[in-house]
């Protein structure tokens, strides 16, 4: 079972206009990343997980992951693990709410402590605990925000996508199902680019250890590959791998994925900020 710690919600990286005759249409790109933490996000390394992890004789200042991305202060910490994130887009252009220690605190309203409930809330606008109730891949009961856009924006189903790696967001995007682009888990993705054609092949090639989800990087390629070409109004990109490996005890690759989906932002604010529109 995903279990959501923390859903973190970077939005609109798209730049999004300034209402007027002269300004381009807005566009909006949602990031999720799954499970990720109050503490690797505003602080980065956890000290503390990486020493419960130790064997009998093994000291901490000499793991791999330690020398990594150890520094003696939290904001410091962070920068090592999202560098782009908390040097570009927070230094420069966006901000963030969430940090406790800074008296700054997000809730929810669900009652439940896992993903789709948490999805659905996002994406609905409201928690309907009665009828939420699991990770179950049933279609959701009510309307998404991404169907709301989608119809009353009068866009194709090309220009409102969802890519995510958990393949019950299938189920969770949309109400009506065949609304939207959705490529979710293990999903073929068709494209005239010969490369992500292969990639397509090889994500079956390359199985996670969770049957359910399916790694960012082919997530994150076929959004980019779609972002591309269809140039959509809304792009959800929802990453996975930061709350697997969590279960999984992979410390070690929870740090790297961050840094990992860091370079993947970092990719995808260029290409945005590259684009006349």
């Amino acid at each position: 079972m995903k279990h959501l710690r923390l859903l973190l919600v970077l939005c609109a990286l798209g730049l999004v206009a300034v209402a007027s005759a002269q300004s381009p249409a807005p566009h909006v790109v949602l990031v999720t990343f799954d499970g990720a933490r109050i503490e690797e996000i505003f602080g980065g390394l956890d000290a503390a997980i990486v020493a419960s992890q130790l064997r009998p004789g093994q000291r901490l200042e000499d793991q791999p992951i330690y020398q990594r991305f150890w520094a003696p202060t939290p904001e410091e910490r962070r920068i090592k693990l999202m560098p782009f994130f908390w040097g570009t887009l927070m230094r420069d252009h966006g901000s963030i709410a969430g940090d406790p220690a800074r008296g700054s605190r997000v809730h929810i309203t669900n009652g439940h402590a896992f993903s789709y409930p948490g999805y659905s809330e996002m994406l609905v606008g409201l928690a309907h605990d009665d009828t939420i109730r699991s990770n179950d891949p049933i279609r959701n009961p009510y309307p998404t925000v991404l169907e709301f856009l989608e119809r009353h924006g009068g866009f194709s189903k090309e220009q409102v996508a969802a890519f995510t790696s958990w393949n019950v967001h299938r189920a969770i995007v949309e109400h009506t199902e065949g609304a939207l682009t959705v490529n979710a888990g293990f999903s073929a993705f068709v494209s005239p680019d010969e490369e992500i054609r292969r990639q397509s092949a090889l994500q079956f090639e390359t199985p996670t250890p969770w049957n359910e989800v399916r790694h960012d990087a082919y997530t994150f390629r076929f959004a980019m590959d779609h972002l591309a070409r269809h140039r959509p109004r809304v792009l959800y990109l929802g990453l996975g791998e930061t709350d697997d490996w969590a279960h999984d005890g992979r410390y070690d690759r929870v740090l790297d994925t961050y840094t990992r989906s860091d370079e993947y932002l970092k990719q995808l604010w260029t290409w945005l900020q590259s684009q006349p529109e």
